[in-house]
């Protein structure tokens, strides 16, 4: 599986199949064996590599015992020259501080410089870059080892493969199990501006800013490679303003003072006001038009009152008593 931004970055187990993984088999022979046999082949936990053919008698079990790859230079036999590869999907490490790849394996060399099983990494799917070989026994075949490899030089590439190349005569084999790429996210960067202009922060969240104006504050979010951008605006009034109600004492009711137009929300409020002698809702706008809008819960109206909306002087603005 692969993943943008998780800690997560790809992951196999190779049991029972391998989306995105390919291989390829390129081992010749002089001799009378079937190269096709040295392939890396998923295989079940308690594999025995001479069930199949060859002389390879050990019986594999993955550290987690479950099915595991397999890459055997012994099945296709005497004159044989082993060449084979397993080549993980693309996946990208922009964005991380720090990645790793880890996976467990057993490999049974005959003798150095023999045979040897290499790490390799890509960033164009052609050129290979080594990063760890094996030339000696590593693991066990009840025991398999785990490797953990930095991928750090290739931190900000886009399109990362990673591949486990095997190279023999006539020898053992190679076993690889559980592979996974996990990384650190570089975090997220937040970058405040204004409207007008004089406030600036690079914290996730500001407190205590000091608004004298109707201001709007725009925040810049940066991440793995992308960005998202959002407003707020924080209204100033000078234009006070006072709402009475007149209601059933049961409904709860909620008022919205909107801008025309846009329908933005200025201010707003609400609950179970009291029937009697009536509630008084104080609020302040900034210069502009606007609407009203009451609501209550049960849908009827206010049984028997109503509202008013009055201005700085007192003088009814809407009178819906």
């Amino acid at each position: 599986t692969g993943g943008g931004g998780s800690p997560n970055i790809l992951s196999a187990n190779f049991n029972g199949s391998a989306p995105g993984w390919t291989s390829t088999n390129t081992t010749t022979t002089t001799g009378i064996g079937d190269v096709a046999t040295a392939a890396w082949t998923i295989r079940p936990n308690n594999f025995v590599p001479n069930s199949v053919i060859g002389i390879w008698s050990e019986t594999l079990s993955s550290n987690d015992a479950s099915d595991f790859y397999l890459t055997n230079s012994d099945a296709p036999g005497n004159g044989s020259a082993t060449h084979t590869t397993l080549v993980s999907p693309s996946f990208s490490l922009v964005g991380y501080q720090s990645a790793t790849l880890e996976f467990f394996h057993y490999i049974r060399n005959l003798s150095a410089g023999d045979d040897i099983g290499v790490v390799e990494v890509s960033t164009d799917g052609s050129t290979w870059n080594p990063i760890q070989s094996y030339d000696a026994n590593t693991g066990t075949p009840a025991g398999f080892a785990m490797a953990s490899l930095d991928l750090v030089t290739y931190l900000g590439e886009a399109s990362v493969q990673v591949r486990f190349r095997f190279d023999a005569t006539w020898d053992w084999g190679w076993a690889v199990d559980n592979v996974s790429i996990t990384g650190v996210p570089v975090p997220a960067t937040f970058t405040w501006s204004s409207s007008p202009p004089g406030f600036s922060s690079m914290i996730q969240n500001p407190t205590g800013v000091l608004v004298n104006e109707t201001t709007t504050y725009t925040v810049l979010v940066e991440s793995q490679g992308c960005s998202a951008q959002a407003d707020a605006t924080v209204y100033i009034g000078n234009n006070d303003l006072n709402l009475v109600f007149q209601t059933d004492g049961t409904s709860n009711l909620t008022w919205e003072l909107r801008f025309q137009g846009t329908g933005l929300l200025a201010q707003s409020g609400g609950g179970v006001f009291p029937a009697s002698p009536g509630y008084n809702v104080t609020t302040c706008l900034p210069d502009g038009c606007f609407y009203l809008r009451v609501l209550d819960d049960v849908g009827d109206g206010i049984t028997g009152g109503g509202y008013i909306l009055f201005d700085p002087d007192g003088d009814r603005i809407i009178d819906n008593r």
